[in-house]
């Protein structure tokens, strides 16, 4: 590997670190967070539990995934949700809310009307980002990616954070709202001190998102 090739690998780790921050939600998040290669630390047979769970279940869904991702990806259904609702006066947002046709469509849209005009130019890119990077460090580690597969789509993640964000707080924000956005079955009590958790990330001492810039 050349210098110039391991030092972009430098600074991509911190990226990585930085992205996968975002994920661990349990007791020993702040764990995680200071030590994230534990994240992917895991048997293989748990390691495809959790990739079953975005309906992964092969290598090649795997990399169509990430690929999606990168070009698409799940904040475009925000975006669009937030687009319809954006040309509706009040009264017809909340008729637009009440009149979806499934539990999941309405809070989705209630989501989209509370954030409507307050969201960073990337909306919810950073909830895409940081669980696309996780999906690229367990393929890895399942050995579906090649170490040079995976640096490539980190790379090309690293950019779509840097060109979406200007700053991490933004960037938690994305993340925040977009995990609020497709988790209808979380309550508010557990949303509010996942809230709180990743504001943390902003002030912690050694947090990630203070190695590096975007």
């Amino acid at each position: 590997m050349s210098q110039n090739g391991a030092l972009r690998r430098e600074v991509l780790q911190l990226y990585v670190d930085a992205a996968v921050a975002f994920i661990p939600m349990d007791l020993y998040a702040e764990y995680y967070i200071m030590n994230p290669e534990m994240l992917v630390d895991v048997s293989r047979q748990t390691m495809w539990e959790i990739l079953n769970t975005f309906h992964i279940r092969n290598e090649d869904e795997l990399r169509r995934d990430i690929a999606w991702t990168i070009a698409v990806g799940r904040r475009l259904e925000f975006a669009r949700t937030c687009q319809q609702l954006s040309i509706l006066s009040e009264a017809e947002r909340n008729k637009f809310i009440e009149e979806a046709e499934t539990a999941q469509d309405k809070h989705k849209r209630a989501v989209a009307n509370y954030y409507l005009r307050r969201m960073p130019a990337g909306g919810i890119g950073a909830y895409d980002f940081s669980y696309a990077v996780f999906k690229c460090l367990g393929g890895r580690q399942l050995k579906c990616l090649s170490e040079d597969e995976m640096w490539g789509y980190i790379g090309s993640l690293a950019n779509l954070m840097r060109s979406s964000y200007s700053n991490w707080y933004d960037y938690t924000m994305g993340f925040a709202v977009g995990f609020e956005y497709f988790s209808p079955e979380m309550s508010q009590t557990y949303l509010s001190a996942d809230r709180q958790r990743l504001m943390r990330l902003l002030n912690l001492r050694k947090s990630p998102l203070l190695q590096i810039r975007l």
